[in-house]
């Protein structure tokens, strides 16, 4: 038997034998999911009495017409929980995925022997030393790699100038994080 969904009017088959005579069906809509109750056709004094699960049984209607599916409220519960189990699984791949991409803690890393730019790290305890000791003479600008103003600290270092911002380099250069220190002063 066909009935018509009274929301979006789509064309819902419902298996009379799947439910007891006289009585009233609960149907879903396969199209909207709304759900509007069916009378079922014959007389419940005359039919055999059906099982429970009989009476309680749903009908979803393919779109097909030629086949159709019954569904129990236990179906429906068993698909709900196994689409639920496919949802934890697949979050749990997700978080398998992001656990073996992230990187590794620090201490199981190996050292950083290069800078961005592919030149050797520097100590930044031996370039504060220096810049405390002799930076009046450009000593560790020149240890830094930066020639030009390792000889702009030497041209000048008879006013003490040099000396001066030398001093303030190197306190800076020790109290730096490692990273600050090579990202910012070479």
């Amino acid at each position: 038997m066909l009935r018509e969904c009274p929301d979006c009017h789509a064309t819902n088959k419902v298996d009379e034998s799947q439910y007891a005579p006289g009585s009233i069906a609960t149907i879903y809509c396969w199209k909207c999911g709304c759900e509007f109750e069916v009378p079922i056709s014959g007389d419940a004094a005359s039919a055999p009495a059906a099982s429970p699960t009989a009476v309680a049984a749903t009908k979803v209607a393919a779109p097909a017409a030629t086949s159709t599916v019954s569904t129990t409220d236990a179906e429906l519960e068993k698909a709900k929980l196994l689409l639920e189990a496919e949802r934890i699984k697949l979050e749990h791949r997700k978080l398998d995925n992001l656990e073996k991409s992230a990187t590794p803690p620090i201490y199981a890393q190996p050292a950083q022997t290069t800078n961005y730019n592919g030149k050797p790290l520097k100590s930044k305890t031996t370039a504060g030393i220096l810049a405390l000791l002799l930076g009046g003479f450009g000593v560790h600008k020149f240890y830094l790699g930066k020639s030009g103003m390792g000889i702009l600290y030497l041209v000048f270092c008879w006013t003490y100038i040099p000396g001066l911002i030398a001093l303030f380099e190197g306190i800076s250069y020790l109290t730096k994080s490692d990273e600050d220190f090579h990202a910012n002063c070479y």
